[in-house]
């Protein structure tokens, strides 16, 4: 059995390095990006380097429609590792800038991330196993004096819910730091 990722963004910088890490210790991977030249690049080059196979799908993710064309072209196969890395943030201030570039992140960064997350989660729930990583969350895209709401540390939950030991319902609680 392969342990294959999918890592979105991967034509450049910080996606680039998970896949280089990824192929380095003998995994498969499907990268996605806009630019397909990086991509087939990449691809030559961890195929000769680690004896791996890498498919690329060059595919703009910038709504979760783009998201859900990306899902199809997967074409059913089984990925074990998701990492969400496409993304990019707002210069400038926000009120200055255009309109239609930040819907535009919104789309990437959040609802074309949650769709992918949910489809592709939905298939390692099915297959019982799986591990999904975004790089970064999508609130890193605005300064902290933008969004004082999301600064502060909250705790986190559980993708799945755990069975209570003390009843046979489930239900989720907050993981322990």
């Amino acid at each position: 059995m392969t342990n294959t990722a999918l890592i979105t963004g991967a034509s450049a910088g910080i996606g680039r390095e998970f896949a280089r890490y990824h192929a380095a210790k003998g995994g498969d991977l499907i990268i996605t990006a806009r630019r397909g030249d990086a991509l087939n690049a990449l691809k030559a080059e961890l195929e000769a380097a680690h004896g791996i196979s890498v498919t690329t799908i060059a595919q703009d993710l910038s709504s979760a429609d783009h998201a859900k064309t990306l899902y199809t072209a997967l074409n059913g196969a089984h990925i074990d590792v998701l990492i969400n890395n496409a993304g990019f943030g707002g210069h400038g201030k926000f009120v200055e800038r255009d309109l239609a570039a930040d819907l535009d992140m919104i789309d990437l960064n959040i609802n074309a991330l949650v769709t992918l997350c949910h489809l592709i989660g939905n298939d390692m729930v099915k297959h019982g196993s799986g591990k999904s990583s975004t790089s970064r969350p999508p609130p890193a895209t605005c300064p902290a004096h933008c969004k004082p709401h999301t600064s502060r540390p909250k705790p986190s939950y559980p993708a799945f819910p755990k069975p209570s030991p003390k009843s046979s319902k489930t239900q989720a609680s907050p993981s322990q730091p």
